[in-house]
């Protein structure tokens, strides 16, 4: 796919919106799918228009990663390791920054493309970052670096879920002194309930992903999510095209190698200096 064109996906009933030469969108149903895939190229006119309200309709990767670690019923977390969450969110701005065109990669480094705001907070919080950081870093280094942000990223997702009319927080006292917090869904809500049926639908299909998707995927399968989606016959069904879909787009592949090598290191020196 060129650079600067977008593809992205929006919740519209059943149908399929594409940008007709005037900058309309022409409206064909389908039955195939739950989902309204819009396709726009950012430098057109319906493109711009798009990027200016992109984010009242699209969720964050970091946001849908949220949702997927959330059960259904109960709205609590799932038990998934800590530092595992923690890159695969941060793995999750990088990625975001790099669909918004203003991030890229090769072999030795991550490089600011587009210093210009995206307009949303937390993106760009994470670019004006990258861009003050002085010399050359790679991924793996700005895994690392916003790993360290993860509180605030979850904190900032799961506000903007809330404020958006998708989660609701509610607060419960454990032995009258202990405080917990989980995110039931509102009702009416379907983003928590659409993102895991197209993960799913992905996974057990041969369904060319749209790029997001593709970084949902390698995000979810670090921090150890389809073990809570998937029974273990299922997850071994999918591994290998868990794994083909992962190389697919490569700026994905290169942030997800990057939390795999962290992921590795952490454990190695835990085998090697067990508590």
């Amino acid at each position: 796919m060129k650079r600067g064109v977008l593809k992205r996906i929006l919740i519209i009933d059943t149908a399929l919106l594409t940008p007709m030469n005037d900058g309309t969108l022409e409206r064909i149903h389908i039955s195939r799918s739950p989902l309204a895939i819009m396709v726009l190229n950012a430098t057109d006119p319906a493109g711009q228009d798009y990027q200016k309200t992109r984010r009242e309709t699209l969720l964050t990767l970091a946001e849908e990663i949220v949702l997927l670690m959330l059960e259904d019923e109960s709205g609590k977390f799932v038990h998934v390791p800590e530092h595992s969450v923690s890159y695969a969110l941060s793995g999750a701005v990088l990625m975001d920054l790099a669909f918004e065109g203003k991030i890229d990669t090769d072999p030795e480094r991550l490089f600011v493309t587009d210093r210009e705001p995206t307009g949303d907070d937390l993106l760009d919080s994470a670019l004006q970052d990258i861009c003050a950081s002085e010399g050359q870093h790679d991924s793996r280094y700005w895994v690392e670096f916003f790993s360290r942000k993860s509180a605030d990223i979850r904190r900032a997702s799961l506000d903007r879920l809330c404020a958006n009319g998708i989660l609701r927080e509610e607060e419960n006292l454990f032995l009258w002194v202990f405080r917990s917090r989980r995110y039931p869904t509102r009702e009416g809500a379907v983003e928590r309930r659409e993102v895991k049926l197209r993960i799913m639908s992905l996974l057990f299909s041969d369904e060319i992903p749209e790029p997001r998707d593709i970084a949902i995927i390698g995000l979810a399968d670090v921090c150890r999510i389809f073990e809570h989606l998937l029974a273990r016959p299922e997850r071994e069904r999918v591994r290998d095209r868990i794994n083909q879909i992962r190389k697919l787009e490569l700026i994905a592949d290169t942030v997800v190698t990057a939390v795999r090598e962290i992921e590795t290191r952490i454990a190695q020196s835990m085998t090697m200096h067990p508590m």
